[in-house]
């Protein structure tokens, strides 16, 4: 039991955590989820029917889009639209529970569409929403299970003239006016606003279209500097932001616990002053590796790695995706999780780590 007088009491602990102006940040992409549940009975009907206008819903929860299909929703006002779904008729199928990019756009561009392509957009009415994201998940973890703990949001976000409110604002602020500070990083021209089909099939599945965002973007003049001594890089789709970040994570100073998904460990090929820049920046890096950095993700497998006592959180696609070996067997439709393939898997992360004996921890969601 704790002494309440020793100097290392949970009161102790909490005082001290209390004179901290943020005891961790957290780098993410914050999203707005935009959620329709298309499963049987009469609950769902108005959504379903929206959705049948342009797919048929298959009994396994494939949706199989007519070709050059939109889907819209009113934010407010505003309309926000995605699609084309099956351009061209070229992927007319997409599958239950997986997760696809799809083009969004709003204001005066998704207007025009829909007033020259009537017959070809569905409008969803009145779906559901809320703020979502890896970073935005973290958050509201953290608030739940420590709201004593002061969280700094770092977040790629959409470009907003000066003293306007950006369209997702509204949806984070009431959530960091509590938890802490946010820092923006303006990049993009639209909001990510992802939409969710939910109640597929037998297993009431759902697929989840990510709002697609430019990968061609101009260097940033500056970026923020992390303000806690704890940071969590979660998904980031800017390779210049995610490579600041990762860097920040591995200092000597520092903790770090990366969320390794797909879109943060990016195989998208870098400008080829980008390395060189962040290693001029951080330069606790050391020198550049022998191993050529092409991506994001040759810098986590050759850089991160090796030189840094992080906390690694992956699920096994996530896994698979950075270590490249294969982590499951194939069950008809169903692609489940081995024991043997990710024993196998994190024996690599071991090798990437050089024998590091950091934690690291795999969801393998209902196994």
């Amino acid at each position: 039991m704790t002494n309440r007088n020793s100097p290392n009491s949970l009161t102790d602990l909490v005082r001290e955590t209390g004179r901290d102006p943020v005891n961790i940040t957290v780098y993410g992409n914050p999203a707005l989820d935009v959620i329709v549940n298309v499963g049987e009975g009469s609950i769902h009907v108005v959504e379903r029917d929206a959705l049948e206008q342009v797919a048929t819903i298959r009994p396994n929860g494939n949706l199989e889009f007519t070709p050059d299909a939109y889907l819209c929703f009113y934010l407010g006002v505003e309309p926000i639209l995605w699609g084309p779904f099956n351009p061209g008729g070229r992927q007319a199928v997409y599958t239950a529970g997986e997760k696809y990019p799809i083009f969004i756009q709003s204001t005066e561009a998704a207007a025009k569409i829909i007033e020259t392509n009537q017959a070809n957009v569905a409008v969803l009415p009145g779906p559901s929403q809320r703020l979502g994201g890896g970073g935005a998940n973290v958050l509201f973890g953290f608030y739940d299970v420590f709201a004593q703990l002061k969280v700094e949001l770092i977040a790629t976000v959409e470009k907003t003239p000066p003293g306007k409110r950006g369209r997702l604002d509204p949806f984070v602020m009431p959530l960091t006016k509590k938890i802490g500070p946010y820092t923006k990083i303006p990049l993009y021209d639209q909001p990510g606003i992802n939409l969710a089909i939910e109640g597929l099939g037998t297993h009431r599945d759902r697929t989840i279209f990510t709002a697609q965002l430019p990968s061609d973007e101009q260097p940033l003049e500056s970026l923020p500097t992390p303000r806690g001594k704890a940071i969590m890089v979660n998904t980031l789709y800017s390779a210049q932001v995610a490579l600041d970040a990762l860097a920040f994570a591995c200092a000597p100073d520092r903790l770090g616990i990366l969320a390794l998904t797909k879109s943060l460990c990016s195989k998208r090929k870098l400008k080829s002053d980008a390395i060189e820049r962040v290693m001029k920046k951080h330069p606790h890096l050391g020198s550049q590796s022998s191993t050529p950095i092409e991506c994001v993700h040759d810098f986590v497998t050759a850089v991160v790695l090796p030189n840094a006592g992080c906390i690694l959180i992956m699920n096994e696609a996530e896994l698979e995706h950075l270590t490249g070996v294969r982590v499951g067997i194939q069950r008809r439709e169903t692609y489940l999780p081995a024991l043997g393939g990710v024993v196998e898997a994190l024996k690599k992360v071991r090798a990437f780590q050089q024998n590091g004996k950091d934690r690291v921890y795999v969801t393998l969601a209902a196994c």
